[in-house]
């Protein structure tokens, strides 16, 4: 939470993943919940927390990558977003290989990046 000073997991000011998710359930995927999913994320590994924890989080990341790479304007941009969220994606799925979340958008990530990748080939010639 961001008001009234700091919360569980968090200092003041500063989103926890809990707020995060909740913001993008709604489809809000501001650079502050970025940051959160990228703190949970660093965190998860740092101490070592269980196999569901350390998916999830990359899982989140993963899909607020391939969303912030959805509307990046330039090739560069995009390519790098969905090549951080194939990577977070694959990790997941080499924790847990029947992660349904983690399979279906590694697939929507490659072929988001497929399809953009062709709009811009074609539009180059």
């Amino acid at each position: 939470r961001r008001v009234g000073g700091a919360s569980a997991g968090g200092a003041a000011g500063v989103m926890t993943n809990e707020e995060a998710l909740k913001q993008a359930t709604k489809g809000r995927l501001t650079p502050d919940v970025e940051a959160a999913f990228r703190r949970e994320h660093e965190e998860a590994e740092a101490i070592g927390a269980p196999t569901f924890r350390r998916v999830q989080a990359r899982v989140n990341l993963g899909v607020a990558l391939l969303n912030k790479g959805n509307h990046a304007p330039t090739p560069a941009e995009f390519n790098a977003l969905y090549g951080q969220s194939e990577a977070l994606l694959e990790e997941a799925l080499r924790l847990d290989p029947t992660h349904g979340n983690a399979k279906s958008n590694l697939e929507v990530t490659r072929n988001n990046r497929r399809m953009r990748s062709s709009t811009v080939a074609t539009a180059g010639h």
